[in-house]
């Protein structure tokens, strides 16, 4: 085949293509430059050997060139003067020299190796469960061989469209923005590199999870009914919720990545109906589909469209006491009527007994006259415990109702219990100090276009939800159920309310707005015994309208000087924190914060101080905060650490011991079979164990100049040993 195209072509380029396949007829002394060219990139492959920017003379053996790709790639041609040489793949080249015209000759590689992608964030069948944002971003990295030019994504949700890749580095890493359709998401991603070559496609799955797994603190409000509906919850899974005409108790089950279950129990007013059970379908993290299978009434209750929203700021009051009053306004604007209600003393001790029996009359130290009357329903808090075999256990506080009997002339009351029942063997039951006393009974003043009357009777308040409560009252020998929903915080809002007779049915109902004056209302902070150093907090709690404000103050007697406490770190070194909210605490206290704290809590309608001042104590003396631990150890271990922690005034003393023989350092005195190491400090080393029958026991006291405290005694054993004992 050579040989007829030499024949045919007997001149220029073609000639001259002969002649570096080593046909030349003649051997002129001739020298010519040669030019070598990888291509289509310099580390595709190479060449060899390589006569680049050599001159070269033209000889009788020739000349020849090996090309040779690199790992990933393979050689396809050689290209001699622009010309592709027919023998494809064949990587050996022999030339001669037959004239002075430069020769170029390019070694032609191609990629063979395709791209590798992965998606390295978020994991693939992730679930994201009801987000802030269902907005989330994948990356990834890419590489390869070569250059990865691009990488492809493609989303498949409830539509499907290509997605915008963003790069600094080549696609070496890479990330992409995209907004989930609630429900199965797909990502299929590629790499492809600048040969063109491709990676396998990456498919990642990903659920929305729009349907929340709980429904705290949330409301639901429809939006295509005749009339706007709402209902709010109170927390988690179970709970209570109200609804503008009702209130109850709710479970709520996440069904699916969309859907979730609602089944409400409604408890007032008594018109209301056994229960519903309710399929909520989610659209996005905040809208969806109401639907009530129970609808018989055709209310337009079914597949009714909601949206979600959280409740940032809980507007009910959670309690109705403290001297607060409410004015209702009924809708038809001929009348309304003011409810007042007592202000609720604090208990100041437990009338000097512990334990009490609740079959007897309770007389009760007060910080204040007792407002009401005889007759009056209260509700006292208990501290509770448990006996469970023999080791009693605090359980949670329990409030019970009574009726006040007896009204003391200085500052107590005495109250009768309507339930005993819960007195036992295994329960007992004291007085919660710093409580309050809760007053039932209310007073109420009628007003109308021609009469106005006023009169007393009892009242529950239970709230229901971050936006609603129940209010109960009893008087005139009716039962009026009052549904709340608060519009402002702990002061306005809208009511529904049924009236029935003592014994009969349904009286009526009415619908309004109203107006609560709650002045507030706080319990006393717990004193605090703690030692130098260590962080102490006082808490309480406080009701009325919001917005509460809170000032805490000290003083170091109890009697005089209180001052206002601001967030400061002190001249001796303690830092006071939350000095104007519910909470105060005082961190690295030292001996110059001893004293007693009190708040002062107020809002629009008034202000009060706890009663009963919490004394903040600090023990001088060391106080063990980690007791040392027994060791146990395995055959042929021969060391062992026992450590301690104390705080106390500094500095701190430690000596560690061996039944009553103090340690020396280094030495095996008392110990025989080892020796003691930082018998002084905080760590206590036990080296050098000779026998894995050794045993021992050990302690530590710690010590400063106001006292010493001994830790708990605690052993060294070894596994299976016999015990040989120190001294033995």
């Amino acid at each position: 085949m050579i040989m007829k195209l030499l024949r045919t072509f007997a001149l220029g380029k073609f000639a001259a293509i002969c002649a570096v396949l080593g046909f030349a007829a003649t051997a002129t002394a001739t020298t010519a430059t040669i030019h070598v060219v990888v291509a289509p990139y310099s580390y595709y492959g190479s060449v060899s050997p390589n006569y680049d920017g050599q001159t070269l003379a033209n000889n009788a053996k020739g000349y020849t060139m090996t090309a040779k790709a690199k790992s990933g790639y393979y050689f396809t041609h050689w290209t001699v003067l622009g010309v592709q040489i027919s023998a494809t793949n064949k990587t050996k080249l022999t030339f001669s020299v037959t004239n002075t015209n430069e020769l170029t000759f390019i070694a032609n590689f191609a990629d063979k190796q395709k791209p590798v992608l992965a998606i390295t964030s978020p994991a693939n069948n992730s679930v994201l469960t009801n987000p802030a944002s269902p907005t989330i971003l994948i990356s990834g990295t890419a590489s390869d061989n070569d250059l990865v030019t691009n990488v492809v994504c493609n989303w498949i949700g409830q539509d499907s469209t290509n997605l915008t890749v963003l790069s600094g580095n080549h696609f070496n890493s890479w990330w992409v923005s995209l907004t989930l359709s609630p429900g199965t998401n797909y990502v299929l991603a590629y790499a492809v590199d600048r040969s063109g070559l491709c990676s396998k496609t990456n498919k990642l799955k990903l659920v929305y999870a729009a349907a929340p797994t709980a429904l705290a603190g949330v409301t639901i409000n429809t939006t295509n009914q005749s009339a706007p509906y709402f209902i709010s919850f109170s927390s988690g899974t179970n709970g209570t919720f109200s609804d503008g005409m009702d209130v109850g108790s709710y479970t709520y089950k996440k069904t699916g990545s969309l859907t979730g279950k609602l089944v409400l129990r409604y408890e007032a007013p008594p018109s209301a109906s056994n229960s519903d059970m309710v399929y909520l379908r989610f659209t996005n993290a905040t809208a969806g589909i109401f639907s009530n299978t129970n609808d018989t009434d055709g209310d337009g209750f079914t597949n009714s469209s909601f949206t979600l929203t959280m409740i940032t700021n809980s507007l009910a009051l959670t309690d109705l006491t403290g001297g607060a009053s409410i004015l209702m306004n009924y809708a038809d604007g001929t009348n309304h009527s003011v409810l007042t209600f007592l202000t609720s003393p604090t208990v100041s001790s437990d009338a000097a007994t512990n334990w009490v029996a609740l079959a007897k009359p309770l007389t009760l130290p007060l910080d204040a006259d007792y407002p009401g009357n005889v007759l009056d329903r209260v509700k006292v808090t208990f501290n509770h415990l448990k006996n469970y075999s023999g080791t009693w256990t605090n359980k949670a506080p329990v409030t019970l109702p009574g009726t006040v009997a007896d009204i003391g002339t200085s500052n107590s009351v005495t109250v009768l219990l309507d339930k005993f029942s819960y007195d036992s063997n295994n329960d007992n039951y004291s007085v919660a100090t710093n409580s309050l006393l809760t007053i039932l009974s209310f007073c109420y003043t009628n007003y109308s276009d021609t009469l106005t009357n006023g009169g007393s009777g009892t009242f529950t308040y239970t709230n229901y939800s971050d936006l609603g409560s129940l209010l109960k009252l009893s008087r005139d020998n009716t039962n009026e159920f009052y549904i709340l929903t608060f519009t402002d915080a702990s002061t306005n809002g809208t009511f529904y309310s049924e009236n029935y007779a003592v014994g009969g049915g349904l009286a009526g109902t009415d619908s309004g707005t109203f107006y609560v004056e709650a002045p507030p209302e706080v319990n006393s902070p717990s004193s605090v015994t703690a030692t130098n150093g260590q962080t102490v907090t006082f808490s309480v709690t406080a009701t009325g309208s919001q917005p509460l404000g809170f000032q805490w103050q000290s003083s170091a007697t109890n009697t005089t000087g209180w001052k206002n406490l601001e967030d400061i770190t002190n001249d001796w070194g303690s830092v006071i924190s939350g000095s104007v909210s519910n909470s105060l605490t005082i961190s690295d206290i030292t001996t110059n914060d001893i004293g007693y704290y009190q708040v002062i809590v107020t809002n629009a309608f008034g202000s009060v101080t706890s009663s009963t001042p919490a004394k903040l104590t600090i023990t001088l003396i060391p106080v063990i905060t980690s007791q040392p631990q027994a060791v146990t150890l395995n055959t042929n271990d021969t060391s062992a650490t026992f450590s301690v922690a104390a705080t106390g005034l500094q500095p701190l003393s430690y000596q560690w011991l061996s039944g009553t023989n103090q340690l020396v350092e280094g030495s095996t005195n008392y110990l025989y079979y080892a020796k003691a190491y930082d018998v002084t400090t905080t760590n206590l080393n036990i080296e050098s164990i000779a026998t894995n029958n050794f045993s021992a026991s050990f302690h530590v006291i710690v010590s400063n100049d106001y006292g010493r405290v001994t830790s708990s005694v605690v052993s060294l054993t070894f596994t299976n040993s016999s015990g040989i004992t120190p001294g033995n």
